[in-house]
């Protein structure tokens, strides 16, 4: 290790040379004019010059089998290694006027972690996703390596604006003031990957799960009127240093301000959606209502009119947990135990009166029925009676939309506590996995016994 220490130690003292006679004249490339000191460094090295080297100080062998000879997703195994490199120089260089200095113990720093990655084949990784919409005060631990963070004006301008390795819209939304300063809250995930003969990083969770479980916690916490945008994600290692634009623009909208009382319920959430993975039944549940949290009150195909089918949602969701019992569909007839086995988990999670939700969860599953048979005209009627049977207010009674949003509102806080109450259950003690569960939510066990004895 010492001889590729040293090796490096050569090979970028070479390079700081080459760094220190960047002039004025490299500052446009093409008919373009940069100012981003990333951009002139790596446009003014002579690239073809470092080519051999780094393949030569970390060994060839060790890069192929390190990335793979050639990957079926990127450019061939040598260029690789070599952007990988030299994308890393800029990171590393400090701009005084129109001169650049390299700073060496830096560059060394971060070369040498990469020759360390090569040899053992593992990588310490940063997932990181822009968000919008929401402002915090202070950096906040949402779990264990996952942690939001807060970062500056001149942060944001620098790492969302381009550069090597960069992906940006064919039309970046310019960070002026009104944007710029407004969407400054990153999520930032440590990973540890590693990666196989052919060049995949192993270890790594996939991005869009990622970003779905971010904003499926904010969403299920209720902290939050709209999820946040996840408008770029980053990935920074010791190999790789890129940033991908997800196709969400920038607003100079005011973002929602959370506070660490309301992150603490983000985190409840997030731990709740980890945990939820492992139960199957209840995984199909939450999904479904994300499905419908996601799916906008206006109908698709018919303008101002109420999308009733996230009602549909809901109530699919409730049923995968009503209708489940020892970890099968219930034989009995659907709608009558629905409203039992409802009442019983909606007593226990909300502490809400067992006949009063008895007799609503009726009229939710009539509303159900209207919409999923096409019974428009009297969608409207059994969304009232469903609210005002739980003594609920109606704005605008004559109001489709009022209605499902009123209608949704409930059906959303039962879920979450429903989840939340499940959640807090050993996973063999819930109701839809242990034999004769949800009777032994409507009667003590001691009274089932002694039902039992007098047969």
């Amino acid at each position: 290790m010492e001889d590729v220490a040293s090796q490096l130690e050569a090979y970028v003292g070479r390079i700081a040379a080459m760094v220190a006679k960047i002039g004025p004249k490299d500052w446009k490339y093409g008919d373009a004019t940069f100012t981003d000191p990333t951009h002139v460094i790596c446009q003014a090295l002579p690239l073809t010059d470092l080519n051999t080297e780094p393949r030569k100080v970390l060994g060839e062998k060790n890069v192929d089998e390190f990335y793979g000879k050639e990957s079926p997703a990127g450019p061939p195994a040598e260029l690789r290694t070599i952007m990988v490199l030299v994308n890393t120089i800029p990171c590393a260089c400090t701009q005084a006027g129109q001169s650049f200095t390299l700073d060496v113990k830096t560059c060394l720093e971060y070369l040498k972690a990469f020759a360390d990655c090569v040899a053992s084949k593992t990588v310490n990784m940063e997932i990181i996703l822009r968000l919008s919409g929401i402002d915090i005060d202070n950096d906040y631990e949402l779990a264990d390596g996952v942690k939001l963070r807060r970062i500056t004006e001149r942060e944001a301008h620098l790492r969302y604006s381009g550069g090597p390795g960069y992906v940006l819209p064919q039309f970046p939304v310019p960070p002026t003031p009104q944007t710029a300063s407004l969407h400054r809250v990153e999520v930032v995930i440590q990973k540890v990957g590693s990666y196989s003969a052919t060049g995949k990083l192993k270890g790594v969770d996939e991005t869009e799960a990622l970003i779905n479980k971010i904003k499926h916690a904010f969403m299920l916490s209720g902290v939050v009127k709209n999820a946040p945008l996840v408008t770029h994600v980053r990935w920074n290692s010791e190999l790789d240093r890129s940033s991908y634009w997800q196709g969400m623009g920038l607003t100079a909208q005011q973002p929602e301000h959370i506070t660490p009382e309301s992150l603490a319920l983000v985190v409840r959430a997030y731990e709740f959606l980890g945990d939820a993975e492992s139960d199957t039944i209840l995984q199909a549940a939450v999904d479904r209502y994300f499905i419908g949290r996601k799916t906008w009150e206006h109908h698709p195909n018919r303008m101002n009119s109420p999308h009733w089918d996230k009602v549909v949602d809901y109530v699919i969701a409730m049923e995968s947990l009503f209708l489940t019992a020892n970890e099968s569909s219930v034989m009995q007839e659907s709608t009558y135990r629905f409203r039992v086995n409802g009442a019983s988990l909606l007593h226990a999670a909300t502490e809400i009166d067992r006949l009063t939700v008895f007799h609503a969860l009726n009229h939710l599953y009539s509303l159900r029925s209207k919409v999923v048979h096409g019974n428009s005209g009297a969608v409207l009627k059994v969304a009232r009676e469903f609210i005002k049977s739980l003594g609920g207010a109606i704005d605008d009674p004559s109001n489709g939309l009022v209605l499902l949003n009123t209608a949704c509102k409930i059906i959303e806080e039962w879920l979450a506590k429903i989840f939340y109450h499940l959640a807090a259950m050993d996973e063999k003690q819930r109701p839809y996995r242990l034999k004769d569960g949800w009777e032994l939510m409507l009667w003590p066990k001691s009274q089932l016994q002694s039902t039992e004895a007098a047969k």
